[in-house]
């Protein structure tokens, strides 16, 4: 892989995590990174926050069968 991407772990399913990520995103320096972001959390409760705080960004499902076939 030519970009190392970075890898976030989201913690307690209810805390303020998703909130100040979704801030960070509406960032232009956030926006400028060229490597590749992985969030490890859950689907279903992102979406919720995401519904919740009013955001709306495009989420790419990664599955862990299919990591190896991922360039």
């Amino acid at each position: 892989m030519k970009n190392k991407p970075i890898i976030i772990i989201a913690g307690e399913p209810y805390s303020i995590f998703f909130e100040i990520f979704f801030k960070a995103f509406k960032k232009k320096k956030i926006l400028n990174i060229k490597k590749p972001i992985i969030l490890i959390a859950s689907k279903k409760i992102l979406l919720k926050q995401m519904l919740k705080l009013n955001y709306n960004f495009k989420i790419n499902e990664l599955f862990f069968k299919d990591i190896n076939k991922i360039k």
